[in-house]
């Protein structure tokens, strides 16, 4: 359009050598008015469509769709009208910035940080509802029906008077209460089967009693694995429910052998001894979970011999502990004296290591 502008001012201003005669020079004059008129029409409506076209590519900066193109550019031409669309409908594409070492450690830390947080909630969260459910293998369901049967039943009545109190166990910090924590253990028995069992305390008017409740995966939400109350004033326990089956031979030793296991125990012996044959009968077939010295056997430790000299052939003998601490038992232990003694080095071991933590 601006081509053809150009064209008609050159046109007028061109002077056809044909009327120069003056009859002509009206008639040409009137002519060159008429088209000077339309030449500033024509230019008038090119400034018209020039501003429009401005104010489109000044929108069109605004919404960040095309690039601004200028006249000084060194006679750049500017884009087709189909790639100002394209460029307008088409976003740009992202700007990646390649993160420095220290702006890795801090996005690393920030993120493990917030997993660390979640994670510490859900786990929050799982043995809040997981103490607070009514399961029949949840301590706090446990405890509220040991405190109704124990509130029903007469041997603990007479002994303690009415009404009575249940509070978790006092570690020696002088309030006893509910909010005292109430001792929980949680085991697998020799046939497979959860146990859950609790310990609290139950006062009275007439003196104060201690709870032992337990129940098992395989009997029902009501019913107790066991339920034993013990008077502090009497110093006697007394078994209000009580639906443990009885041991057999082969529970009682594996019992026995992984006692004396867990507590260092050696047995020292002799093959020729028929004390020693005796002794291992005892055990069973569970006899090799023990440790066992046999004296008339060459090759032993330092340790080994000197034991065997100091029981002098008195077999067979037990001994716990190592060192000047060392206690030996010598002759043939039955099991329920074992069974005594095991509860005796268990204390002693416990002693022991109370002390150890103390001293450090």
């Amino acid at each position: 359009m601006l081509r053809n502008t150009i064209h008609l001012l050159r046109k007028v201003k061109r002077v056809n050598p044909r009327y120069t005669t003056r009859r002509f020079v009206h008639r040409t004059n009137n002519n060159n008015n008429n088209n000077n008129n339309h030449v500033r029409n024509i230019i008038n409506s090119n400034n018209s469509l020039l501003n429009n076209q401005q104010v489109s590519m000044n929108y069109l900066k605004r919404q960040g769709g095309i690039m601004s193109f200028s006249s000084k550019s060194g006679g750049e031409k500017p884009p087709p009208e189909s790639s100002i669309i394209q460029s307008t409908l088409e976003p740009e594409a992202p700007k990646w910035e390649v993160m420095s070492t220290g702006q890795k450690i801090k996005e690393t830390s920030k993120t493990g940080l917030y997993l660390g947080i979640a994670g510490l909630v859900v786990t929050c969260g799982y043995l809040m509802i997981r103490e607070l459910m009514p399961t029949k293998l949840s301590a706090n369901s446990i405890y509220s029906q040991a405190i109704d049967a124990c509130k029903e039943h007469p041997d603990v009545t007479m002994r303690l008077g009415k009404p009575l109190k249940a509070h978790g166990h006092d570690h020696g910090g002088r309030r006893e209460g509910r909010r005292n924590f109430v001792d929980k253990d949680t085991f697998v028995d020799a046939r497979g089967n959860d146990v859950v069992r609790i310990k609290f305390d139950l006062t009275g008017p007439r003196g104060k009693g201690t709870i032992y409740a337990a129940r098992s995966s395989n009997l029902s939400s009501g019913q107790f694995l066991y339920l034993i109350f013990h008077c502090v004033n009497e110093n006697r326990s007394y078994a209000l429910v009580d639906n443990r089956r009885p041991e057999t031979e082969e529970e009682k030793q594996l019992k026995i052998a992984n006692g004396l296991k867990n507590l260092g125990a050696v047995m020292y012996g002799s093959e020729q001894s028929d004390d020693t044959q005796r002794q291992k009968m005892e055990f069973g077939e569970f006899f090799d979970r023990i440790k066992y010295m046999q004296c008339d056997k060459h090759g032993l430790d330092d340790e080994g011999d000197d034991t065997c000299n100091k029981i002098q052939r008195r077999y067979p003998a037990w001994k716990f502990g190592e060192g000047e601490d060392a206690r030996i038992y010598v002759g043939v232990v039955e099991r329920e004296t074992m069974e005594k003694l095991l509860k005796q080095e268990n204390q002693i071991a416990k002693q022991k290591k109370a002390q150890s933590g103390i001293l450090q």
